[in-house]
């Protein structure tokens, strides 16, 4: 289940993202910049899990020993 959870916790941000890329590009892309590389921008910053921020969360609210926190160091080692 890590896996999948992963997977689509990268997959569906970077969609978004480059969903969301389509209707910024004509107005904040620099001049001469193509759309592949304003798209793949916006879907990679959208996907990148922020490890120690989240495990830092993790430790702080006791979620260490629970399930639900191992599923999520273990999907954000995975990412």
């Amino acid at each position: 289940s890590a896996v999948f959870i992963s997977h689509t916790s990268i997959l569906v941000p970077y969609a978004l993202g480059v969903l969301l890329a389509l209707y910024l590009f004509d107005e904040y892309s620099p001049e001469g910049i193509s759309f592949l590389s304003f798209g793949l921008f916006m879907g990679i910053a959208m996907s990148i899990t922020a490890f120690p921020v989240l495990a830092r969360i993790i430790q702080e609210k006791g979620l260490t020993k629970s399930s639900l926190g191992i599923i999520a160091i273990t999907c954000a080692a995975v990412d």
